[in-house]
């Protein structure tokens, strides 16, 4: 990443450094990689999201093979970074387990309860 940001603060082309998406999903972050100049950036994921907005190469990260392939993309000299998330099937789901109540009261804010406490203290 060093490599990136010197590069970037001369002012030079990042079109040889890459980031790789991993889990990318829709790979809204590789589009805004190579919108930002990081042309040969790329995502991976196990399927082919039906909203892809960028390239995204198959790999199921769980199987050997497709770990010896992650790690030969790691292992490539102009790879200056990884973004990596859970992916999105398991996130999503978490948002339907119920929370659970302790004495008669919830742990935590629940979602709505978050956004407006969030949005209190960014004013």
């Amino acid at each position: 990443m060093e490599r990136a940001i010197s590069l970037a603060q001369n002012g030079e082309s990042l079109e040889g450094c890459l980031i790789i998406e991993i889990f990318a999903g829709s790979a809204r972050v590789t589009a805004c990689l190579k919108q930002l100049g990081m042309k040969s950036s790329f995502g991976v994921d196990k399927i082919r999201s039906k909203n892809v907005m960028s390239s995204v190469v198959l790999s199921d990260l769980t199987t050997r093979e497709g770990e010896e392939l992650l790690m030969n993309w790691l292992s490539m000299p102009n790879v200056v970074g990884i973004f990596l998330a859970p992916p999105c099937g398991s996130a999503s789901r978490a948002r339907q387990i119920p929370l659970k109540r302790k004495f008669g009261r919830r742990r935590g804010l629940d979602r709505s309860e978050a956004i407006s406490f969030q949005t209190e203290f960014q004013t």
